[in-house]
């Protein structure tokens, strides 16, 4: 059957119409379908160092944020990103938030770097494995054609020191002194057994009733030390130590107590101490028993010689003396 020309041009121009319509509903859907999608393109960071004390800082390498989506994200547009410390690899809000930045707008293709963050450990963070990142709005500012892949991050340690004694049980000379007397324990060795570095710290020298020595027990003497790192050692002679005068005689322990201040937290506090046995005797009590002694001639003119009487000394405390000497004096 022949169409008119009337009806074949009228066919034509709704032809051309309607594939009009559709390429604007198919652009507009695109238009409508472009979103952005924001991705930290520099990868994993590195933290250094990767194994820190709890209240410790870390510093994160440079960090780069790329919006790989096919829209632009308004320039009036701020959004937020955050430092975390994750028990996981996946960063999320969650998670222990350290601190944070802010971006305003990034066209699509579009980057921003940004330099690495110096970021510290909340004190108190008990020792284990981590995870330290970042996420990139971390508010949801920005609707994402992919809202899942907005972080990185990198694996951290926090660790404690431990400080010990390994030089074991120390030697003391005499092992037996009276109240008053000095002893001398032999020298020691300690060391930062832990994988962080320590801080300063002091030690003690104590007299105590029992082989456990603790900051509560009699301090003889002490002294301080500076940091020491992972696995570092150190070492110390020890003065003569005073058996303070009035301590009752008996079985006593003498011994060392690192950090006896309680400044350095350790994964083992338990380990800080060496002791040794030491007795403290009963003490000796000199008197003269003889009285008053005589003197002849009881009258001599200055350079001449007189002589004392005998006299008795005796010895009625319940502890050896030892050799000792006499004097005689003019008064």
């Amino acid at each position: 059957m022949a169409h008119s020309p009337l009806a074949l041009f009228k066919f034509r121009f709704q032809l051309t119409i309607s594939l009009l319509l559709c390429f604007l509903v198919l652009t507009k859907a695109e238009t409508l379908l472009a979103q952005p999608d924001l991705v930290i393109g520099s990868g994993s960071p590195t933290v250094t160092p990767s194994t820190v004390l709890a209240g410790g800082a870390v510093t994160l390498s440079q960090w780069t944020l790329v919006n790989q989506g096919t829209a632009d994200i308004n320039s009036e547009i701020i959004f937020l990103n955050g430092f975390y410390l994750s028990t996981d690899a996946t960063i999320t809000t969650s998670d222990t938030y350290l601190t944070g930045n802010a971006n305003s707008g990034l066209a699509a293709g579009g980057t921003f770097t940004w330099g690495g963050p110096t970021l510290t450990i909340p004190a108190g963070t008990a020792p284990g494995n981590y995870y330290i990142g970042i996420l990139v709005d971390r508010e949801n500012g920005v609707t994402e054609s992919n809202e899942g892949n907005n972080f990185v991050s990198a694996p951290l340690t926090v660790a404690l020191p431990d400080l010990v004694i390994t030089s074991g049980t120390p030697t003391v000379t005499p092992s037996t002194a009276a109240a008053g007397d000095t002893v001398t324990l032999s020298s020691w060795t300690g060391q930062n057994q832990g994988s962080v570095d320590s801080g300063s710290f002091s030690y003690g020298y104590y007299l105590s009733s029992d082989a456990t020595i603790t900051a509560a027990d009699t301090l003889l003497g002490g002294n301080s030390i500076e940091s020491k790192g992972p696995e570092a050692t150190f070492s110390s002679g020890v003065p003569p130590l005073t058996i303070p005068a009035g301590t009752v005689p008996g079985n006593y322990y003498i011994g060392i107590l690192l950090d006896n201040l309680s400044e350095v937290t350790e994964s083992n506090e338990g380990n800080n101490w060496v002791s040794t046995a030491l007795t403290v005797s009963v003490q000796p009590d000199l008197i003269i028993t003889s009285g008053t002694p005589t003197l002849t001639p009881s009258t001599a003119a200055a350079g001449e010689q007189v002589e004392f009487s005998a006299f008795t000394v005796k010895n009625q405390g319940v502890g050896s003396t030892g050799t000792f000497g006499n004097g005689y004096y003019l008064s």
